[in-house]
């Protein structure tokens, strides 16, 4: 169960490559979870789009002054 807010996006493209996703094979907690939502017309790219490594132990996060790795 991840301490983040989780995205709520249904049809985002990138949903199996984020961490905040369900499609990506996180789990939010089932007691108590926060999500988030853009607004229907937003065409901008994800600011919170956290991506998953493949074949590593580590996250990426994307920020305005580099990247920054985290474990799984």
């Amino acid at each position: 169960m991840p301490d983040i807010s989780m995205c709520a996006i249904t049809d985002c493209p990138k949903s199996n490559e984020c961490y905040r996703h369900k499609d990506s094979g996180t789990k939010p907690c089932e007691y108590w979870q926060s999500y988030f939502v853009w607004p229907d017309d937003y065409k901008g790219p994800c600011e919170h789009f956290w991506q998953i490594l493949p074949n590593s132990k580590y996250n990426s996060i994307r920020t305005k002054e580099g990247n920054i790795f985290t474990e799984r």
